[in-house]
């Protein structure tokens, strides 16, 4: 499958898996840790279930964790942990989204359109 076409918070699991940890996995993105964090911990919260063990050497994959993101393990089943997940994620989006344009149109609304440019 195509790395563009894998949402960012499962290359970063993917990622974290491989190296072990946040830290590791961070540098080799280059960005902040605490992103890669938030966007495992929102896997974790719409799945309802903890994909890695936490411990002070690292980080390594749950049994759950395994099934789901496991490279080795089936294709299926990491084809609809991603269909889950963006089933779970996507309509929270969108519920952002929506929110944040309703926002816009009354603030047009109260003081005029925004001039961006």
């Amino acid at each position: 499958m195509s790395l563009h076409l894998v949402p960012r918070s499962l290359q970063y699991i993917e990622q974290v898996a491989q190296l072990g940890s946040i830290q590791a996995a961070s540098r080799e993105y280059g960005i902040f840790a605490s992103a890669i964090h938030r966007q495992i911990k929102s896997v974790e919260d719409a799945l309802g279930e903890m994909l890695f063990e936490r411990d002070a050497k690292g980080m390594t994959l749950t049994p759950a964790g395994r099934l789901k993101f496991d490279p080795i393990s089936d294709k299926n089943t990491f084809r609809q942990t991603i269909s889950l997940v963006s089933n779970k994620l996507i309509p929270e989006l969108t519920a952002t989204r929506k929110i944040i344009a309703m926002a816009v149109q009354l603030l047009e609304r109260l003081i005029g359109p925004a001039d961006f440019e």
